[in-house]
């Protein structure tokens, strides 16, 4: 084909005729069309794109529609019939799409049909009023519209109302345009391979169609998998879960594998009326590409279903793979599962899987990427590698780095660990925009008005993660001093995460600041129920809240505790921790003692120094401005403002 076949005349009566001969073809894809019509995927995407300004789904799903229109105006078919002649499995999801395409359902084209027929009645008898048969047929011709109408119009502002009634964290699902948004949530796939074991593939394979699907923009929300994992274990309403997450389309099903042969079914359900409109069965094989290519057309599915287009660049993206490797993807798989759990074991089975991944793919950046934040993270807050791991988690980042310099996980890891591990605030000053924290570091520096506008258009972070995006909104929140909106965003999600570790520690530190103590114990105490690990930031709040509310006892061994982790060089900043607890009980001498060990140790916290409410008495110190511009902040310190809200001042 020339680069000019885009102009050819016969260019989309071509393409028009041959999903005309594909019409019941339910299957018929995009690939099909490509194929038939002798071009590329994305050539054709191009030449379509260049000629008429529309996708090829949505051309192929146009021309089906077109039928279905043309068949329900001649033929006495239902509308489930219809659906099928044109290559609908679903009659409801036909439905749907007609709808969108026509601007009414289909069961209303007869009666629009009707009602352009007694208009031609009308004017048939106007022209002729001598005839009083005529005249007769014109005054009951237009009492039949009106009724028409106005049955009609009720129906219209029936589904008007029903529709104002779905809400997203509380706003009306609608978009700017009035026009109802695209929302997602794909729920754990059901392990029906009868081996427990198996989990981390139907997980992995849930994760990765939900990051396919996060890639494309015209879907306005897609819940991560950290939000939709608590539903493995949770038994709720698909309309229940729907509302807790804020989306109007929810996905369930299932996965086996049956030696090398994989099977996914999946089921799409309306969030409202929890009506399925839509299912697929996937084949294929696990030893080979088609695994990729499988999750790729899944989410590729969804998003025709949905009624969304995919850009080609989005396209690409979606048919990208992580490694040409199949036993190294699913080393990665077992990786990931184990590292979710967050324990101590976890993360050592992480390491072990991870290692095993870059060993057989020396190219598989995401391996390195996660491995090194595995040490990271174990040996910077959770206390389960001394403070030398930041050094392994340095190494494994740069051979992402070697690899894949331009990758956003490895550009976000890479300002990550300039933050936390190395303060080099001239390099976060620069880049700080393409990290996923970058939000986190504006409150580091104190520019918490700007924090709080980036909060509210970052789109990427709430798709990416949206447990994250939640309480860094909350922090937010606070440090703009507005409390009880930090506090209602805390109170309205923790039912949703209260079994996420980080997010309920997070919480409760702004629970504790914000004077909510007996609150903060319920949480807490959940916090050390679901997890039995006590890095010092726990040990920490169990002090300091302890003590708020007057349960005291045990406190100095507690103290003890932290006094021990930085003796015996456990990260997760001891000696900033220890500081705080000073702080709080206003022996600022001491706390500076501890500042200045912690500075000396090179802690993670130290960032905080600007930000960190506790310290605001000593902010004016002359050691306070010394440590101050040690640790090399861009900015100049606050002093003692602002004045953060606290209930037992009012």
């Amino acid at each position: 084909m020339n680069g000019n076949e885009g102009n050819n005349p016969s260019f989309i009566p071509k393409l028009r005729q041959i999903v005309l001969d594909n019409l019941k073809e339910e299957q018929f894809s995009v690939e099909d069309l490509a194929a038939e019509y002798g071009l590329s995927r994305s050539q054709l995407h191009k030449k379509l794109k260049k000629s008429i300004d529309k996708s090829v789904s949505q051309f192929i799903r146009e021309v089906r529609l077109d039928e279905g229109l043309k068949l329900l105006r001649e033929t006495d078919l239902t509308v489930s019939e219809v659906a099928y002649e044109v290559g609908f499995s679903s009659p409801t999801y036909f439905n749907t799409c007609f709808k969108n395409y026509v601007g009414y359902p289909p069961g209303e084209v007869k009666i629009r049909n009707n009602i352009d027929d007694l208009k031609d009645m009308v004017q048939v008898g106007s022209s002729n009023v001598k005839q009083p048969q005529k005249r007769k047929l014109v005054f009951y011709s237009i009492g039949a519209i009106i009724s028409i109408a106005l049955f009609y119009g009720v129906i219209q502002i029936g589904k008007n109302v029903g529709r104002s009634q779905k809400t997203e964290m509380g706003v009306a699902l609608e978009g700017k345009d009035g026009s109802e948004k695209k929302s997602i949530a794909v729920l754990p796939l059901k392990n029906w391979s009868g081996n427990e074991n198996l989990d981390y593939i139907s997980d992995g394979m849930t994760d990765a169609i939900i990051n396919k699907l996060a890639k494309i923009e015209s879907i306005d929300k897609v819940i991560p998998y950290t939000s939709v994992a608590r539903y493995k274990v949770i038994d709720k309403s698909i309309k229940e879960i729907a509302q807790e997450l804020g989306v109007n389309n929810v996905i369930q099903g299932s996965f086996q594998l049956a030696g090398n042969n994989v099977s996914v079914k999946l089921q799409m359900i309306d969030g409202e009326s929890e009506q399925q409109f839509w299912d697929q069965e996937y084949n294929e094989t696990w030893v080979s590409d088609e695994l990729f290519k499988l999750q790729a057309k899944v989410a590729e599915n969804i998003s025709e279903t949905i009624g969304v287009e995919i850009t080609e660049s989005e396209e690409n993206e979606i048919a990208s793979i992580l490694t040409s490797n199949k036993q190294a993807y699913d080393l990665y798989l077992q990786a990931n599962y184990e590292w979710s759990k967050g324990t101590k074991l976890g993360y050592d089975n992480a390491k072990r899987l991870y290692n095993k991944a870059v060993q057989i793919d020396s190219t598989f950046v995401e391996a390195y990427v996660n491995l090194s934040l595995v040490w990271h993270f174990g040996s910077s807050y959770w206390g389960y590698y001394n403070r030398d791991g930041r050094e392994i988690a340095k190494k494994y980042l740069l051979k992402a780095r070697q690899v894949a310099p331009n990758n956003k996980k490895v550009i976000d890891a890479k300002l990550r660990m300039a933050l936390f591990n190395e303060w080099d605030f001239a390099m976060l000053e620069e880049d700080y925009q393409k990290t996923l924290i970058a939000p986190l570091y504006l409150i580091y520096t104190g520019r918490y008005e700007e924090a709080l506008v980036y909060m509210k258009n970052a789109d990427d972070l709430k798709k990416a993660d949206e447990n994250l995006y939640i309480y860094w909104y909350a922090e937010t929140l606070f440090y703009n001093n507005r409390m009880e909106e930090a506090l209602d965003l805390y109170k309205d999600y923790y039912a949703i995460y209260n079994d996420d570790f980080e997010w309920v520690r997070n919480a409760v530190k702004y629970l504790y600041h914000m004077g909510e103590y007996q609150i903060a114990r319920e949480w807490l105490d959940n916090l050390m129920r679901i997890s039995p690990d006590r890095p010092p930031i726990i040990i920490w709040l169990h002090a300091v809240i302890s003590e708020s509310l007057g349960q005291d006892e045990g406190v100095h061994e507690i103290l003890e505790l932290l006094k021990d982790f930085e003796r015996n060089n456990k990260p997760g900043s001891p000696a900033w921790f220890t500081a705080l607890y000073y702080c709080h009980i206003e022996e600022y001498d001491t706390a500076f003692y501890w500042l200045n060990k912690s500075y000396d140790n090179h802690e993670n916290e130290m960032v905080w120094l600007h930000s960190e409410p506790l310290l605001r008495p000593i902010r004016e110190d002359a050691r306070y401005l010394e440590l101050h511009k040690k640790v090399g902040f861009p900015v100049a310190p606050l002093g003692k403002q602002p004045t953060f809200y606290h209930k037992d001042n009012i």
